[in-house]
C-alpha cells in the first residue's frame, strides 16, 4: 500500500517536471498517509524531490483520543519539518458512526 501512494505521487509530480523543466519552482504538497507520524517518510520524499513538502495534509476525527495525538504529536512533527499542517476534519463519532 506505502508503494502504490509513491507510485501515485510520481504519477502526479511527473508532469510537473516535463512541463516545467524543473520542480523548484513548485511548492510541494503531499499526502502520505502517515499523518505526521512517520516524518522519515517524508524526509525520503524530500531528499528525492530536493525539497520540503510546504503542505502536508491529514486527516483526524474529533474524539479525545484523536485531538491529543493531534495536538501533542501530529502538528508538532509536521511543524517540526517546517511545513504546515492541512487539516481535514472526518465526520465521525466516537464510536465510529457516520454522522448526518
Amino acid at each position: 500500500m506505502y508503494m502504490n501512494k509513491i507510485l501515485l505521487f510520481i504519477f502526479l509530480v511527473t508532469p510537473m517536471i516535463g512541463i516545467c523543466g524543473t520542480i523548484n519552482t513548485k511548492l510541494p504538497a503531499i499526502y502520505y498517509g502517515n499523518q505526521g507520524w512517520a516524518m522519515n517518510e517524508i524526509e525520503y520524499i524530500s531528499s528525492w524531490i530536493g525539497k520540503r513538502p510546504i503542505i502536508i495534509l491529514l486527516f483526524t476525527d474529533w474524539c479525545n483520543t484523536s485531538m491529543n495525538n493531534l495536538f501533542n504529536y501530529q502538528l508538532n512533527n509536521i511543524w517540526n519539518n517546517q511545513s504546515i499542517p492541512a487539516i481535514t476534519w472526518e465526520p465521525f463519532g466516537c464510536s465510529g458512526s457516520s454522522q448526518p
